[in-house]
């Protein structure tokens, strides 16, 4: 199909050149960079929350569902990739 090879040639291109191109990860939101263009940038909410779950789990004190329980409780965190976390698929990386 042409629009899908448009599409995912579309999309490796934007990867290749820097840029994000889906939806941004816990504890980001889209945003602008200091040049002005689009950018992942720390969400002033939920970075901290989501560095803290991070943190917490690491230290294999608490469970997924523990840390998920505190971090809901601390803040209204609300993002899709929540249940990804519940169930230890989130995406791995670090926060800034």
């Amino acid at each position: 199909n042409v629009r899908t090879d448009r599409s995912v040639k579309g999309m490796r291109q934007r990867l290749e050149d820097g840029r994000w191109t889906f939806p941004p990860p816990l504890g980001y939101r889209a945003g602008r960079d200091a040049m002005g263009a689009k950018a992942i940038i720390p969400d002033e909410q939920s970075a901290p929350l989501i560095t803290q779950a991070f943190e917490e789990f690491a230290t294999g004190l608490y469970s997924r569902e523990q840390v998920l329980r505190k971090i809901t409780q601390l803040g209204s965190v609300q993002h899709p990739h929540l249940t990804k976390l519940r169930s230890g698929k989130s995406a791995h990386g670090k926060l800034v």
